[in-house]
């Protein structure tokens, strides 16, 4: 089983690279980073304790669960004792909130979440009646996207289609809109729009399903804590280690991988770089949704979500 939680739920995002740290070096990769969202990849089914109050400190850092809750990791507690005492002003008054306060945190938390099985994001469209599910692959979206940053219409006209990537994300427009936003995008690929993207396939912890994203953290490689990036023009391997104050996870290098077709780990096994030239699939997309929208009349009201 796995979860995704919008980028935009999450307390602090600022700071959310050493939580994501220090989560999946207690838990074994339990967090994976995407596009507008991160992953839960809990090692049970369902869940531990454990695992959930991990989450829930992802989510919402200022409830201070791992301090007040029973069930929590001792060496995940250990880890945010030592990430409080050494960074002022992350949360770590000595007085823990009240019971009541902190399990409300909790389950608000918990409850915002939607599990489903590992699949990718898709764009639902609603008009007349009738509902339309298209996938997304998003690493390809994200690359037209980079690609019109000098054609603010084009971005809007992307921005019409695909929205902005957040999970469960809704909007609404009319088919006329949505038919004029496809053509767009459609002529300015046929001109020749398109940008090289770098995506990241495996297992992003042990027993879940191997999948795509566009980075993964939390891996170990010569024993070491890396992480591997991808995205538009871009793959780097990061090694990452706590400073020696503890205040902060410095990256200690960063090595261009684009020419790498795999990377070996001690614990996930063999992660594969994948190199997309064109985005084929956001045509195909763009093809059906123009059908689709094709055959009602244009002043139609139309209700789109990405989930």
């Amino acid at each position: 089983m796995s979860t995704r939680v919008a980028f935009s739920e999450i307390v602090e995002f600022d700071r959310i690279d050493d939580r994501v740290a220090i989560i999946n070096t207690a838990f074994d990769l339990l967090i994976g980073m995407n596009l507008g969202f991160v992953e839960f990849c809990p090692n049970q089914n369902p869940p531990s304790r454990a695992e959930l109050i991990a989450l829930a400190w992802l989510v919402n850092p200022t409830a201070n669960r791992p301090l007040v809750e029973d069930g929590a990791d001792p060496y995940f507690v250990k880890l945010v004792r030592d990430l409080y005492e050494h960074q002022p002003g992350q949360h770590n008054s000595p007085v823990a909130p009240g019971e009541e306060e902190a399990d409300r945190a909790f389950l608000i938390a918990v409850r915002k979440l939607k599990w489903r099985s590992n699949v990718g994001l898709f764009l639902q469209v609603k008009s007349g009646g009738h509902t339309h599910e298209f996938n997304i692959d998003t690493n390809a979206v994200a690359a037209v996207f980079a690609a019109a940053e000098a054609d603010p219409q084009l971005r809007n006209a992307i921005r019409l289609v695909f929205g902005t990537g957040v999970p469960d994300e809704k909007w609404k427009t009319t088919a006329g809109a949505i038919s004029t936003a496809v053509s767009e995008v459609q002529q300015a690929i046929s001109n020749g729009l398109s940008t090289c993207t770098y995506s990241i396939y495996g297992t992003h912890a042990p027993g879940v399903p191997a999948s795509s994203a566009s980075r993964v953290s939390g891996i170990l490689i010569e024993g070491k804590q890396h992480r591997l990036v991808g995205g538009v023009d871009h793959c780097v391997l990061e090694q990452r280690e706590l400073s020696a104050d503890g205040k902060k996870i410095n990256i200690v290098s960063s090595k261009d991988v684009r020419h790498l077709s795999r990377i070996h780990t001690d614990n996930v096994g063999d992660l594969l770089i994948r190199k997309r030239k064109k985005p084929g699939s956001v045509l195909r997309l763009l093809r059906e949704l123009g059908q689709a929208m094709s055959a009602i009349p244009p002043s139609t009201s139309v209700e789109l979500m990405v989930g």
